[in-house]
């Protein structure tokens, strides 16, 4: 499945990073550079150095390395600076845990009438296959290259020979300097909403959540949230059969946020489940809370149903409730009406229902 893998894409310049720091980090707008980094930390140049910033200030995830040594003296392993810097590089290599995965992995599946993708998907995303020369980069003429599939099976199929081919050759690790692009580059680019100009069903996504606010645009022209109500989106991927869409990618609090309307396309059902609730909390200092959340989707014959089941991180309360059957079916009533949906309120702007809860 393609949920997961798409967030671990910008892993892959670990390996030719790792050789030749970049100096434009456009995605993050106060990222030090790497000798400012060096500086301010007294580190000298390395391996260890240049990993300690890859994850901090390129991914976003400063508390990685020290997290990798926690896990290392678990395992009863050596956990040294270097023996946590040669822990990455050895899942990175041909037959390590994270290369595995990534040649397991898809950018988008269709599962009967379910779509799982990683961001979210829009009339700008939707069947667009990225050319093999993308870069990464911020292409500040507002277009890229590439081409649109002929339907939605052709895009999937296509879309996931794409990144195989690229995770084929990341694999291969062929070191082009400072000045070639890096193996797997155009798969990396495709993760990179400002690389596509919000083309990508990666870097897509249906919430602005709270761990996005690192991050910026050079251009407004590059959407930083996809139309959810996207009536022509909508009809196109029910014309194919498809009638949910499934995400993650942007934490959208403690319970999933969902899109479910019976006003789009035929009129028989169509929904959006986003449900990456790691950003939970609005007390702890990292914001991710104790709470999990369970999607379980049943194919009940001609129609399919989804079920969502967990628990919120303030209280402990636990929700549970099924939405309504897509396509429609007068023969099954069991669900919740409201979930998914607008409600108005005593003042102001109507309130989503996200979830039921059951103590």
């Amino acid at each position: 499945m393609g949920m997961k893998f798409a967030q671990d894409i910008s892993k892959m310049r670990l390996t030719s990073e790792l050789r030749h720091p970049r100096s434009d980090i456009f995605w993050r707008k106060d990222a030090l550079d790497y000798k400012e980094f060096l500086k301010k930390f007294g580190l000298h140049d390395g391996r260890v150095a240049r990993l300690k910033w890859l994850l901090a200030e390129t991914l976003g995830c400063g508390e990685t390395f020290e997290y990798r040594r926690q896990e290392l003296r678990v395992l009863g392993c050596s956990a040294g600076d270097e023996d946590v810097a040669a822990s990455f590089e050895h899942a990175l290599r041909p037959g390590g845990v994270y290369a595995d995965y990534l040649v397991r992995s898809q950018l988008a599946a269709v599962v009967n009438s379910t779509l799982f993708v990683h961001g979210g998907i829009d009339c700008d995303s939707l069947l667009w296959i990225p050319p093999d020369s993308l870069l990464l980069r911020a292409d500040e003429a507002g277009d890229v290259d590439g081409r649109y599939s002929k339907d939605l099976s052709s895009w999937v199929d296509e879309l996931n020979a794409f990144a195989s081919r690229h995770v084929q050759e990341w694999l291969l690790d062929e070191d082009r300097g400072e000045s070639g692009a890096a193996p797997g580059e155009a798969l990396i680019a495709y993760q990179s909403r400002l690389a596509t100009c919000g083309r990508s069903v990666v870097a897509a996504g249906y919430v602005l959540s709270m761990n996005f606010a690192g991050q910026c645009s050079s251009r407004e022209s590059v959407p930083l949230v996809s139309d959810f109500r996207c009536h022509d989106c909508a009809r196109f991927l029910v014309s194919h059969g498809v009638r949910r869409v499934v995400v993650g990618h942007r934490p959208c609090g403690a319970a999933p946020a969902i899109f479910h309307s019976n006003r789009v396309a035929d009129g028989l059902g169509f929904e959006i489940i986003c449900a990456d609730t790691n950003y939970s909390s609005t007390t702890a200092p990292d914001c991710r809370g104790v709470c999990w959340v369970e999607v379980t989707i049943a194919d009940l014959g001609g129609c399919s149903q989804a079920s969502l089941a967990g628990s919120l991180p303030q209280d402990d309360s636990n929700f549970a409730f099924m939405l309504p059957c897509c396509p429609a079916s007068a023969a099954i009533r069991d669900f919740d009406p409201f979930v998914g949906t607008q409600v108005p309120a005593i003042s102001g702007p109507p309130w989503w229902v996200r979830a039921k809860m059951i103590n």
